[in-house]
Protein backbone atom coordinates (compact mmCIF):
# COMPACT_ATOMS: atom_id res chain seq x y z
CA UNK A 1 0.00 0.00 0.00
CA UNK A 2 1.28 3.30 -1.11
CA UNK A 3 2.60 5.50 2.05
CA UNK A 4 0.17 8.35 2.98
CA UNK A 5 1.67 11.79 2.02
CA UNK A 6 2.02 14.81 4.31
CA UNK A 7 3.00 17.91 4.01
CA UNK A 8 6.58 18.68 5.72
CA UNK A 9 7.12 21.13 8.52
CA UNK A 10 9.63 23.59 7.31
CA UNK A 11 10.75 24.14 11.41
CA UNK A 12 9.66 24.25 14.90
CA UNK A 13 8.32 27.69 14.80
CA UNK A 14 5.78 26.16 11.70
CA UNK A 15 5.17 23.42 14.15
CA UNK A 16 3.68 25.90 16.83
CA UNK A 17 2.49 28.02 15.24
CA UNK A 18 0.19 25.35 13.27
CA UNK A 19 -0.56 23.51 16.61
CA UNK A 20 -1.75 26.92 18.08
CA UNK A 21 -3.76 28.08 15.21
CA UNK A 22 -6.39 25.47 16.31
CA UNK A 23 -5.68 25.26 19.87
CA UNK A 24 -9.36 25.06 20.66
CA UNK A 25 -10.27 22.36 18.31
CA UNK A 26 -7.03 19.94 19.42
CA UNK A 27 -7.98 20.89 23.25
CA UNK A 28 -11.62 19.36 22.59
CA UNK A 29 -10.29 16.46 20.54
CA UNK A 30 -7.86 16.02 23.23
CA UNK A 31 -10.18 15.72 26.11
CA UNK A 32 -12.50 13.09 24.23
CA UNK A 33 -9.63 11.21 23.12
CA UNK A 34 -11.00 7.87 24.14
CA UNK A 35 -14.48 8.12 22.42
CA UNK A 36 -14.32 5.98 19.32
CA UNK A 37 -15.70 8.68 17.22
CA UNK A 38 -15.28 12.40 16.87
CA UNK A 39 -17.27 13.71 13.51
CA UNK A 40 -15.63 16.08 11.32
CA UNK A 41 -19.26 18.51 11.19
CA UNK A 42 -18.13 18.83 14.78
CA UNK A 43 -14.73 19.60 14.09
CA UNK A 44 -15.50 22.10 11.39
CA UNK A 45 -18.04 23.81 14.34
CA UNK A 46 -14.51 24.25 16.26
CA UNK A 47 -12.10 24.88 13.75
CA UNK A 48 -11.95 28.55 12.60
CA UNK A 49 -12.30 27.68 8.96
CA UNK A 50 -12.29 24.87 7.21
CA UNK A 51 -9.89 25.75 5.32
CA UNK A 52 -7.58 25.41 8.65
CA UNK A 53 -9.08 22.04 9.28
CA UNK A 54 -8.26 20.81 5.96
CA UNK A 55 -4.75 21.98 7.00
CA UNK A 56 -4.12 20.07 9.97
CA UNK A 57 -5.38 16.97 7.81
CA UNK A 58 -2.78 17.85 5.33
CA UNK A 59 0.02 17.88 8.10
CA UNK A 60 -0.44 15.15 9.59
CA UNK A 61 -1.47 16.67 12.92
CA UNK A 62 -5.20 15.32 12.47
CA UNK A 63 -6.24 12.02 10.62
CA UNK A 64 -9.31 11.45 8.87
CA UNK A 65 -11.30 7.94 8.59
CA UNK A 66 -14.79 8.87 6.60
CA UNK A 67 -16.60 11.28 8.67
CA UNK A 68 -14.55 10.51 11.83
CA UNK A 69 -11.16 12.71 12.54
CA UNK A 70 -8.96 11.68 15.09
CA UNK A 71 -5.64 13.09 16.13
CA UNK A 72 -2.37 11.34 14.51
CA UNK A 73 -0.85 8.55 16.97
CA UNK A 74 2.44 10.37 17.06
CA UNK A 75 1.22 13.52 18.19
CA UNK A 76 -1.25 12.20 20.39
CA UNK A 77 1.31 10.32 22.26
CA UNK A 78 3.34 13.52 22.35
CA UNK A 79 0.86 15.48 24.38
CA UNK A 80 -0.06 12.60 26.79
CA UNK A 81 3.80 11.94 27.86
CA UNK A 82 4.12 15.66 28.26
CA UNK A 83 0.67 16.04 30.05
CA UNK A 84 1.27 12.87 31.90
CA UNK A 85 -2.19 11.58 31.07
CA UNK A 86 -0.98 8.46 29.28
CA UNK A 87 -2.20 5.11 30.44
CA UNK A 88 1.41 3.96 29.54
CA UNK A 89 5.02 4.81 31.51
CA UNK A 90 7.10 7.60 29.64
CA UNK A 91 9.33 4.97 29.84
CA UNK A 92 8.00 2.22 28.15
CA UNK A 93 10.04 -0.22 26.29
CA UNK A 94 9.48 -1.58 23.24
CA UNK A 95 9.38 -5.29 24.87
CA UNK A 96 6.17 -3.66 27.47
CA UNK A 97 4.66 -2.30 23.93
CA UNK A 98 5.10 -6.28 22.20
CA UNK A 99 3.44 -7.56 24.80
CA UNK A 100 0.56 -4.83 25.91
CA UNK A 101 -0.27 -5.36 21.47
CA UNK A 102 -0.18 -8.88 21.98
CA UNK A 103 -2.71 -9.11 24.95
CA UNK A 104 -4.88 -6.10 22.69
CA UNK A 105 -4.73 -8.79 19.60
CA UNK A 106 -6.39 -11.40 22.28
CA UNK A 107 -8.97 -8.85 23.77
CA UNK A 108 -9.92 -7.93 20.45
CA UNK A 109 -10.76 -11.65 19.70
CA UNK A 110 -12.56 -12.39 22.81
CA UNK A 111 -14.97 -8.85 21.90
CA UNK A 112 -16.60 -10.98 18.83
CA UNK A 113 -20.16 -10.00 19.59
CA UNK A 114 -19.71 -6.64 20.93
CA UNK A 115 -18.58 -4.08 17.85
CA UNK A 116 -17.87 -1.28 20.64
CA UNK A 117 -15.65 -3.19 22.07
CA UNK A 118 -13.69 -4.58 19.43
CA UNK A 119 -13.42 -0.78 17.63
CA UNK A 120 -11.73 -0.20 21.03
CA UNK A 121 -9.03 -2.71 20.80
CA UNK A 122 -8.66 -1.86 16.96
CA UNK A 123 -8.03 2.06 17.74
CA UNK A 124 -5.31 0.39 20.65
CA UNK A 125 -3.68 -1.84 18.36
CA UNK A 126 -2.54 0.84 15.70
CA UNK A 127 -1.60 3.42 18.19
CA UNK A 128 0.55 -0.02 19.73
CA UNK A 129 2.16 -0.82 16.07
CA UNK A 130 2.94 3.49 15.34
CA UNK A 131 4.67 3.38 19.01
CA UNK A 132 6.49 0.40 17.50
CA UNK A 133 7.71 1.11 14.37
CA UNK A 134 8.96 4.72 15.52
CA UNK A 135 10.37 3.85 18.21
CA UNK A 136 12.95 1.27 16.80
CA UNK A 137 13.31 3.27 14.14
CA UNK A 138 14.31 6.32 16.26
CA UNK A 139 16.26 4.19 19.04
CA UNK A 140 18.33 3.08 15.87
CA UNK A 141 19.15 6.87 14.31
CA UNK A 142 19.88 7.84 18.03
CA UNK A 143 22.21 4.82 18.08
CA UNK A 144 24.35 5.49 14.85
CA UNK A 145 24.62 9.42 16.02
CA UNK A 146 25.64 8.37 19.78
CA UNK A 147 28.35 5.57 18.18
CA UNK A 148 29.94 8.39 15.50
CA UNK A 149 29.90 10.89 18.45
CA UNK A 150 31.74 8.59 20.66
CA UNK A 151 34.40 7.68 18.74
CA UNK A 152 34.90 11.17 17.09
CA UNK A 153 35.01 13.33 20.62
CA UNK A 154 35.93 11.22 23.39
CA UNK A 155 40.14 11.00 23.61
CA UNK A 156 39.83 8.39 26.44
CA UNK A 157 40.49 4.93 24.60
CA UNK A 158 39.69 2.61 27.59
CA UNK A 159 36.06 5.31 27.60
CA UNK A 160 35.46 4.88 24.00
CA UNK A 161 36.02 1.13 24.11
CA UNK A 162 33.45 0.49 26.63
CA UNK A 163 30.45 3.27 25.04
CA UNK A 164 31.03 1.31 21.93
CA UNK A 165 30.65 -1.91 23.96
CA UNK A 166 27.57 -0.93 25.22
CA UNK A 167 25.91 0.53 21.83
CA UNK A 168 27.10 -3.09 20.25
CA UNK A 169 24.86 -4.77 23.15
CA UNK A 170 21.85 -2.23 22.69
CA UNK A 171 22.08 -3.13 18.94
CA UNK A 172 21.92 -7.01 19.59
CA UNK A 173 19.05 -6.08 21.91
CA UNK A 174 17.08 -3.91 19.11
CA UNK A 175 17.58 -7.10 16.63
CA UNK A 176 15.67 -9.54 18.71
CA UNK A 177 13.41 -7.16 18.84
CA UNK A 178 12.99 -6.41 15.34
CA UNK A 179 12.76 -10.15 15.17
CA UNK A 180 9.95 -10.63 17.56
CA UNK A 181 7.89 -7.82 15.98
CA UNK A 182 8.16 -9.71 12.73
CA UNK A 183 6.88 -12.89 14.06
CA UNK A 184 3.93 -11.71 15.63
CA UNK A 185 3.54 -9.42 12.15
CA UNK A 186 3.43 -13.22 10.64
CA UNK A 187 2.16 -15.34 13.07
CA UNK A 188 -1.37 -12.56 13.37
CA UNK A 189 -1.53 -12.08 9.72
CA UNK A 190 -4.61 -13.62 9.15
CA UNK A 191 -6.14 -12.17 12.52
CA UNK A 192 -5.50 -8.69 10.77
CA UNK A 193 -7.10 -9.51 7.68
CA UNK A 194 -10.01 -10.78 9.06
CA UNK A 195 -10.79 -7.49 11.59
CA UNK A 196 -13.40 -5.26 10.94
CA UNK A 197 -12.32 -3.64 7.82
CA UNK A 198 -9.68 -1.08 8.28
CA UNK A 199 -7.79 0.72 5.40
CA UNK A 200 -5.38 2.72 8.41
CA UNK A 201 -4.48 -0.39 9.84
CA UNK A 202 -2.87 -1.91 6.63
CA UNK A 203 -1.38 1.04 5.91
CA UNK A 204 0.25 1.27 9.26
CA UNK A 205 1.18 -2.71 9.25
CA UNK A 206 2.65 -1.57 6.31
CA UNK A 207 4.89 1.11 7.82
CA UNK A 208 5.80 -0.88 10.07
CA UNK A 209 7.11 -3.84 7.66
CA UNK A 210 8.86 -0.90 6.29
CA UNK A 211 10.42 0.59 9.57
CA UNK A 212 11.77 -2.84 10.31
CA UNK A 213 13.61 -3.33 7.14
CA UNK A 214 15.03 0.03 7.93
CA UNK A 215 16.05 -0.85 11.16
CA UNK A 216 17.25 -3.94 10.40
CA UNK A 217 19.49 -2.84 7.48
CA UNK A 218 21.16 -0.19 9.59
CA UNK A 219 21.85 -2.47 12.65
CA UNK A 220 24.11 -4.84 10.39
CA UNK A 221 25.89 -1.78 9.30
CA UNK A 222 26.22 -0.21 11.95
CA UNK A 223 27.29 -3.66 13.65
CA UNK A 224 30.30 -3.29 11.23
CA UNK A 225 31.16 0.02 12.07
CA UNK A 226 31.32 -0.63 15.74
CA UNK A 227 33.58 -3.85 15.11
CA UNK A 228 36.26 -1.41 12.55
CA UNK A 229 35.94 1.21 15.52
CA UNK A 230 36.92 -1.24 17.88
CA UNK A 231 39.66 -2.65 15.37
CA UNK A 232 40.99 0.68 15.35
CA UNK A 233 41.03 2.11 19.20
CA UNK A 234 43.02 -1.27 19.84
CA UNK A 235 45.85 -0.69 16.80
CA UNK A 236 45.71 3.13 18.58
CA UNK A 237 45.96 1.61 21.93
CA UNK A 238 48.97 -0.29 20.73
CA UNK A 239 50.64 2.71 18.89
CA UNK A 240 50.12 4.93 21.66
CA UNK A 241 51.60 2.52 24.33
CA UNK A 242 54.91 1.91 21.97
CA UNK A 243 54.98 6.03 22.42
CA UNK A 244 54.98 5.90 25.77
CA UNK A 245 57.28 3.20 26.08
CA UNK A 246 60.26 4.59 23.80
CA UNK A 247 59.43 8.20 25.37
CA UNK A 248 60.29 6.51 28.67
CA UNK A 249 63.11 5.20 27.43
CA UNK A 250 64.07 8.36 25.94
CA UNK A 251 63.83 10.32 29.24
CA UNK A 252 66.09 7.76 31.11
CA UNK A 253 68.71 7.44 28.24
CA UNK A 254 68.34 3.89 27.65
CA UNK A 255 66.09 3.72 24.45
CA UNK A 256 69.56 2.77 22.86
CA UNK A 257 70.21 -0.34 25.09
CA UNK A 258 66.87 -0.65 25.97
CA UNK A 259 64.89 -0.84 22.73
CA UNK A 260 65.78 -1.96 18.98
CA UNK A 261 64.75 1.49 17.74
CA UNK A 262 68.44 1.72 16.21
CA UNK A 263 68.55 -1.40 14.90
CA UNK A 264 65.10 -1.07 12.68
CA UNK A 265 65.86 2.17 11.90
CA UNK A 266 69.19 1.07 10.33
CA UNK A 267 66.85 -1.32 8.10
CA UNK A 268 64.70 1.27 6.68
CA UNK A 269 65.26 2.77 3.48
CA UNK A 270 64.69 6.39 4.63
CA UNK A 271 65.10 8.15 1.23
CA UNK A 272 61.90 9.31 1.11
CA UNK A 273 62.66 11.74 4.03
CA UNK A 274 65.86 13.09 2.87
CA UNK A 275 65.76 16.20 0.80
CA UNK A 276 65.59 16.76 -2.93
CA UNK A 277 68.30 18.06 -4.74
CA UNK A 278 67.67 19.33 -7.93
CA UNK A 279 70.52 19.64 -10.34
CA UNK A 280 70.98 21.69 -13.40
CA UNK A 281 73.26 20.55 -16.30
CA UNK A 282 74.13 23.48 -18.45
CA UNK A 283 75.20 22.37 -22.15
CA UNK A 284 79.22 23.34 -22.77
CA UNK A 285 80.10 27.01 -24.39
CA UNK A 286 82.72 25.05 -26.78
CA UNK A 287 80.04 22.74 -28.15
CA UNK A 288 77.27 24.84 -28.62
CA UNK A 289 79.22 27.50 -30.39
CA UNK A 290 81.90 25.52 -32.39
CA UNK A 291 80.15 22.42 -33.91
CA UNK A 292 77.30 22.21 -36.69
CA UNK A 293 74.85 20.59 -33.95
CA UNK A 294 74.83 23.63 -31.56
CA UNK A 295 74.42 26.08 -34.12
CA UNK A 296 71.74 24.46 -35.02
CA UNK A 297 70.34 24.82 -32.09
CA UNK A 298 71.32 28.17 -31.21
CA UNK A 299 69.09 28.52 -34.93
CA UNK A 300 66.47 27.33 -33.70
CA UNK A 301 65.89 29.23 -30.67
CA UNK A 302 66.60 32.31 -32.24
CA UNK A 303 63.94 31.54 -34.65
CA UNK A 304 61.46 31.03 -31.63
CA UNK A 305 62.69 34.20 -29.41
CA UNK A 306 61.94 36.56 -32.49
CA UNK A 307 58.47 35.19 -33.52
CA UNK A 308 57.30 35.69 -29.77
CA UNK A 309 55.72 33.00 -28.16
CA UNK A 310 54.83 30.29 -30.05
CA UNK A 311 51.16 28.57 -29.59
CA UNK A 312 51.06 25.39 -31.43
CA UNK A 313 47.27 24.90 -29.77
CA UNK A 314 44.65 24.51 -32.55
CA UNK A 315 41.41 26.25 -31.64
CA UNK A 316 38.61 23.29 -31.21
CA UNK A 317 35.25 24.15 -33.67
CA UNK A 318 32.83 25.56 -31.66
CA UNK A 319 29.86 24.02 -29.56
CA UNK A 320 26.97 23.29 -31.41
CA UNK A 321 23.32 23.95 -29.86
CA UNK A 322 22.91 20.26 -29.08
CA UNK A 323 26.08 20.03 -27.32
CA UNK A 324 25.08 23.53 -25.32
CA UNK A 325 22.18 22.03 -24.61
CA UNK A 326 21.84 20.93 -20.55
CA UNK A 327 22.01 16.65 -20.62
CA UNK A 328 20.88 15.86 -17.14
CA UNK A 329 20.98 12.31 -16.28
CA UNK A 330 19.89 10.82 -13.22
CA UNK A 331 20.65 6.99 -12.56
CA UNK A 332 18.97 5.68 -8.91
CA UNK A 333 22.21 3.29 -8.04
CA UNK A 334 21.20 0.55 -5.44
CA UNK A 335 24.20 -0.42 -2.95
CA UNK A 336 24.85 -4.28 -4.09
CA UNK A 337 27.04 -4.57 -1.15
CA UNK A 338 24.77 -3.39 1.49
CA UNK A 339 21.69 -5.62 -0.14
CA UNK A 340 24.16 -8.38 0.12
CA UNK A 341 24.55 -7.85 3.84
CA UNK A 342 20.77 -8.20 3.79
CA UNK A 343 20.16 -11.27 2.47
CA UNK A 344 23.27 -13.25 4.24
CA UNK A 345 20.82 -12.64 7.15
CA UNK A 346 17.34 -13.16 5.69
CA UNK A 347 17.23 -16.42 5.30
CA UNK A 348 15.47 -16.74 1.98
CA UNK A 349 16.71 -17.46 -1.26
CA UNK A 350 18.62 -14.99 -3.31
CA UNK A 351 16.31 -14.44 -6.54
CA UNK A 352 13.19 -14.60 -4.39
CA UNK A 353 15.45 -11.79 -2.15
CA UNK A 354 16.13 -9.37 -4.71
CA UNK A 355 13.33 -9.50 -6.69
CA UNK A 356 11.00 -8.82 -3.76
CA UNK A 357 13.39 -6.54 -2.03
CA UNK A 358 11.45 -3.47 -0.82
CA UNK A 359 13.61 -0.73 -2.57
CA UNK A 360 13.26 3.30 -2.10
CA UNK A 361 12.77 3.76 -5.35
CA UNK A 362 11.09 1.11 -7.42
CA UNK A 363 13.27 -0.84 -9.72
CA UNK A 364 12.30 -2.63 -13.07
CA UNK A 365 12.74 -6.31 -13.64
CA UNK A 366 16.54 -5.84 -15.56
CA UNK A 367 17.90 -3.75 -12.82
CA UNK A 368 17.14 -6.55 -10.53
CA UNK A 369 18.43 -8.83 -12.29
CA UNK A 370 21.47 -7.24 -12.55
CA UNK A 371 22.04 -6.78 -8.63
CA UNK A 372 21.11 -10.85 -8.80
CA UNK A 373 23.78 -11.32 -11.14
CA UNK A 374 26.72 -8.95 -9.16
CA UNK A 375 25.69 -10.53 -5.67
CA UNK A 376 26.12 -14.29 -7.30
CA UNK A 377 29.66 -12.82 -8.73
CA UNK A 378 31.54 -11.16 -6.14
CA UNK A 379 29.96 -13.82 -3.08
CA UNK A 380 30.19 -16.51 -5.12
CA UNK A 381 32.25 -18.09 -1.82
CA UNK A 382 29.46 -17.24 0.19
CA UNK A 383 26.58 -18.88 -1.39
CA UNK A 384 25.08 -22.49 -1.57
CA UNK A 385 23.79 -24.19 -3.92
CA UNK A 386 21.07 -26.56 -3.76
CA UNK A 387 20.70 -27.94 -7.54
CA UNK A 388 17.03 -26.82 -7.38
CA UNK A 389 15.72 -24.75 -9.82
CA UNK A 390 12.38 -22.77 -10.10
CA UNK A 391 10.79 -20.15 -12.60
CA UNK A 392 9.79 -16.73 -12.46
CA UNK A 393 7.48 -15.03 -16.05
CA UNK A 394 9.59 -16.15 -18.32
CA UNK A 395 12.65 -17.02 -16.70
CA UNK A 396 14.20 -20.30 -14.78
CA UNK A 397 16.61 -19.70 -11.91
CA UNK A 398 18.41 -21.58 -9.17
CA UNK A 399 17.81 -21.94 -5.68
CA UNK A 400 20.65 -20.46 -3.85
CA UNK A 401 20.96 -19.48 -0.17
CA UNK A 402 23.55 -17.70 1.68
CA UNK A 403 26.10 -20.35 3.68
Amino acid sequence: MAKEITKPFTGIGDLLSKLNSESKLLTEMYHYRTRLEFSYSHALELASSEKRLQMLIEYGILHRDGDNLEIDELFLRFFEEVLQSSEDSSNTTVEENLTKLQKNIEYYQKEQNNTEGQRYYLRMIRRGLVVIGSMVRRNVVTLKRNIDDVYKTIGNYATKRMRLEEYMQQLRSISLLIDETRKILKREDTTFRVMIPDERLLHIIAEVHSDMQFAFENVIELERVIRDYLHQIDVQTRTLKKIRKLKYLKDMETWRSDSDVEAVLSRLNAVWMEREYKRRIKPSLSYITTTTEGISVLEQVQKILSKGRCDRRVAAPPLGKEQLAALKIVEDLVDTDRLATAFMASGRDLFDFVINYHYETPQPLDRRLEYYAEIVQGYLGQLRFTGEWRDYEQLRYPIIYAR
